[in-house]
């Protein structure tokens, strides 16, 4: 069996293609929640909150908060491969009010 080995360059500019299109999203790590437990909602709430992302700078985003203490807030937002996930600071999280036309 002949093994096809792709030139270093094809690799790298497809898993750069790969990170600017589903850019990593830079989580606040489980052991910086605090003592408090998670409280989830049983219906999402809408926000705004800040998504810091791993390679590109920090985003204002719609979406809506799943759960939080006192220190993190767990929401989903809309993306342009659908539905990420992420746990931010409380601090980057506001309130949004949704208008019903």
């Amino acid at each position: 069996m002949v093994e096809r080995f792709e030139p270093a360059e094809v690799i790298i500019e497809r898993r750069l293609a790969t990170v600017e299109v589903h850019p990593g999203i830079c989580n606040v790590p489980a052991g910086a929640y605090g003592p408090q437990r998670m409280t989830w909602a049983d219906t999402v709430i809408p926000v705004w909150a800040w998504i810091p992302w791993c390679h590109k700078p920090m985003e204002l985003r719609p979406g809506f908060a799943k759960g939080w203490n006192d220190r993190v807030v767990s929401l989903y937002f809309e993306d342009e491969g659908g539905e990420r996930y992420a746990t931010v600071w409380r601090s980057a999280v506001r309130l949004r009010t949704v208008t019903r036309d």
